[in-house]
């Protein structure tokens, strides 16, 4: 989803989720990520977040899918956030 510039997005709150695994920071399509690794209801889940400059970006990667698994290692997974910029 995107929301524009004018939106605070809310933090993302570990203490909602279950199993929670803090992921550390790291850099990827010019931004640095953080945010954790977690299940929630019973299907694991990854939450990022970043910003740059008056932009904030968060991205929920649900890591089970009906053809398969997906990780942050994988490459399209990787491509796709690389993508991602602002848009003015």
């Amino acid at each position: 989803d995107y929301y524009g510039p004018e939106t605070t997005m809310m933090q993302l709150m570990p203490d909602l989720y279950e199993n929670v695994e803090e992921i550390a920071s790291f850099e990827l399509g010019g931004h640095t990520w953080s945010g954790f690794k977690c299940t929630s209801f019973d299907m694991p889940l990854i939450n990022l977040q970043s910003e740059a400059g008056d932009h904030e970006f968060q991205l929920a990667l649900w890591c089970e899918q009906t053809n398969g698994t997906i990780s942050l290692e994988d490459a399209d997974v990787k491509a796709i956030i690389e993508s991602l910029t602002p848009n003015a």
